[in-house]
């Protein structure tokens, strides 16, 4: 397992993050929790929701560069997330309908995008809109405000930055399934382009591990 300390800062705040890989998804997901383990006298480690893997990779206004080095060649699992008949359901894992219907119930909607706690987000199927898009298209519409946790169109936040480094976004994938089911959404790039994709289980794919310390703690 490969680890690449990234420090960098989210909605504001100083954040620390390891890049974890290659693996597929639920095996970047079990390093994760290992390191938790391992390393649990000094903190632990979650793995990262879309917007802090979005904050991790997204280079500096007016940059070209830290983009395309992090994941070139590879998959970015950039979060997990729930298909169903409806939409996609991102940042959370569970199945149950009665679950997933409760996460909605208690999520605030804005602009056709459902936002609930701990960067839970819900974006119906119909206010998707996939094939090839400019930058700005994608990040100021309902599946990148979604990923990016964004409750408005208008905000100038790290996706746009993230996405105007290519010279478009193409989105694959993301179609309704019969029954719903777990996976990860992920960015790939090709010729200078970004691709998102809802079945990205590339056995070779990185993901993000973020780093929550105990008090008064510092990681080397």
């Amino acid at each position: 397992m490969a680890l690449t300390k990234v420090e960098t800062t989210h909605q504001g705040k100083p954040m620390t993050a390891f890049a974890v890989g290659p693996a597929w998804y639920e095996d970047n997901r079990m390093n994760i929790n290992r390191l938790s383990r391992n390393y649990s006298h000094l903190g632990h480690f979650l793995p990262a929701t879309t917007s802090e893997t979005i904050s991790i990779i997204s280079p500096e206004p007016g940059s070209r560069t830290g983009v395309k080095g992090m994941f070139s060649n590879h998959c970015l699992h950039v979060g997990g997330s729930v298909n169903s008949p409806r939409g996609v359901y991102l940042n959370v894992l569970a199945l149950e309908k009665d679950r997933l219907a409760k996460l909605i119930g208690e999520a605030r909607e804005s602009q056709g995008v459902y936002f609930g706690e701990q960067d839970f987000a819900f974006v119906p199927y119909d206010a998707i809109v996939t094939g090839r898009q400019s930058p700005r298209e994608f990040a100021r519409g309902s599946l990148g405000r979604a990923l990016e946790y964004s409750f408005s169109r208008g905000e100038q936040r790290p996706l746009l930055a993230l996405s105007s480094a290519f010279k478009e976004v193409v989105v694959l994938d993301f179609r309704p399934s019969k029954l719903p089911n777990v996976g990860a959404v992920g960015f790939s790039i090709c010729a200078d382009r970004l691709f998102v994709g809802l079945q990205c289980n590339d056995k070779d794919g990185y993901a993000y591990a973020v780093f929550k310390p105990t008090p008064a703690t510092r990681l080397a």
